[in-house]
Formats: C-alpha cells, sequence, structure tokens
C-alpha cells in the first residue's frame, strides 16, 4: 500500500482525533463487531499526541499498551453526541409524525402532489412539530397504550 504524507497544525490534528472518536463511536454504537481497520487507525493517530502537544485529549495505557481517549476527551466528544442525539429525536419524530399526518389528510392522492409540493407541506408540519416540542417537550404528549394493545 502506497503511502501519502499529510501535514497538520495542531489544531487540525485535535480536530482529527475528535472526529476520528466520534466516527468510531458511532460505528460500535450499533453494532457488537469491532472493524480492526479502524482501531488500527485510531491507535495509529493516537501515537501521534505527543507530537502534537495533545496527551489532555489522550492517554497511552503501558500495561495493555494501547492509547485511549482522556477522560476530557470523552467528556468533550460525549457533549457532542448528547446535543446531536437531543436534535435528532426530536429532528426524527417531528419527520415520522408529518409524514403520517400527510397519509391521514391525503390517502393516496398524496402521490398526486408534486414532489414540491409533498415536501412543503411535510415541512409546514415538521416546523409546526418543532415549534410544539420546543415549547412542550414530551410533556404534553399522551399515548393510549391500551388501544394500541387492543387494536394489535
Amino acid at each position: 500500500m502506497e503511502k501519502v504524507n499529510v501535514e497538520l497544525n495542531k489544531e487540525q490534528y485535535r480536530q482529527l482525533i475528535k472526529l476520528l472518536y466520534l466516527g468510531q463511536w458511532m460505528s460500535l454504537s450499533f453494532t457488537d463487531s469491532d472493524d480492526e481497520d479502524v482501531l488500527d487507525l485510531e491507535q495509529y493517530v493516537f501515537s501521534f499526541s505527543s507530537d502534537f502537544d495533545s496527551k489532555d485529549l489522550v492517554e497511552y495505557d503501558e500495561q495493555v499498551q494501547l492509547y485511549f481517549p482522556s477522560e476530557e476527551l470523552e467528556e468533550e466528544v460525549f457533549d457532542m453526541i448528547d446535543d446531536y442525539d437531543e436534535f435528532s429525536f426530536w429532528e426524527g419524530m417531528s419527520q415520522r409524525m408529518a409524514k403520517r399526518d400527510l397519509m391521514r389528510i391525503y390517502g393516496d392522492k398524496l402521490f398526486d402532489l408534486t414532489e414540491d409540493e409533498r415536501y412543503e407541506q411535510e415541512q409546514a408540519l415538521v416546523d409546526q412539530y418543532l415549534d410544539y416540542f420546543e415549547t412542550n417537550g414530551v410533556e404534553e404528549i399522551v399515548l393510549d397504550i391500551n388501544k394500541a394493545k387492543v387494536e394489535n
């Protein structure tokens, strides 16, 4: 395999470490298997932490001879993950509810609308739901679990 050199300054390296850790976390969050190539890349990139004065983000464990993200890096990255999860939850909920409502409103006639018209209608509903959820959170959401059990 041909090697290519990449030059980074300290801030770029620190960003690369965060992105690598985020990518590793994301790829492992929904699977049980480790991607050895990704783990090897992570170890390789982490090994340069002292060269970039970034030992605050990466720790080396002499006993197992592996690099690990520091607690500081994990806290910073998990704050980003929490923000992303919060955004994804509300955005996903709003989009799903808007699609559901469009089908309830239009039924099969929904597909008579142009793609732009469907998008416009859906986005208007998404925006309404996002505004509602921003104001009320989950406090006003009520699900009739018993009704769902009877219907299924």
